[in-house]
């Protein structure tokens, strides 16, 4: 029998997602039913190891994030965009809408993956993080995923870009942006060992 784990797609798959640190949760779980299905005998031994060494190394990664946010937060330093999706992801975030709880990770659609798509009952939310000064150049990005999402989803999104600050040419594109899409500019603070976000 050939299984899945074995194939040359599968394989990339679990490397790019250990190394970017995408769909983690997800990949474990299709590991660990992946071993289930692999007979405890010898001709299998090989792969069931290298099978136990990924979910192994699955886990380790997903337990380090929270390490990392700890470490940054305290020194106020600018904390990488994939910790602060990953902090958002598991935290919410709460602006002058409401409050974001749910949200679907890493969301892909024809021209890229969205960072986090928000979820509530009235809206879908795209959300978009960036590390340190947030330049005008992101609303070609932003814009790009909006038209996609209207064109194959039927959806009307508001968008939310989260930074640590934004420069003078972004608050003017924006502002030349506000009467024909919904923006929220929202910035990172740091409180000891947790994020804050201030809406601008």
């Amino acid at each position: 029998m050939i299984y899945s784990f074995i194939s040359t797609p599968y394989i990339k798959n679990l490397y790019r997602n250990f190394n970017e640190g995408i769909f983690l949760e997800e990949t474990l779980k299709k590991l660990e039913e992946e071993l289930k299905k692999i007979p405890d005998n010898k001709s299998n031994k090989i792969i069931r190891n290298n099978l136990t060494g990924w979910i192994k190394r699955y886990k380790q990664r997903i337990s380090i994030p929270e390490k990392y946010e700890k470490y940054y937060t305290s020194k106020g330093l600018n904390i990488p965009e994939k910790l602060i999706q990953n902090y958002i992801y598991k935290n919410g975030i709460k602006l002058s809408f409401g409050e974001l709880k749910k949200f679907e990770k890493e969301k892909e659609i024809s021209i890229g993956r969205i960072d986090l798509l928000g979820i509530d009952n009235n809206h879908k939310y795209i959300i978009e993080v960036k590390k340190g000064s947030v330049r005008a150049k992101i609303f070609g990005q932003v814009l790009s995923y909006y038209q996609a999402l209207k064109e194959e989803e039927n959806l009307d999104c508001p968008i939310i870009i989260v930074g640590n600050s934004f420069t003078e040419q972004y608050f003017i594109v924006e502002r030349a942006l506000r009467d024909k899409f919904i923006i929220f500019t929202v910035r990172c603070l740091f409180k000891g060992d947790k994020i804050e976000f201030e809406e601008l």
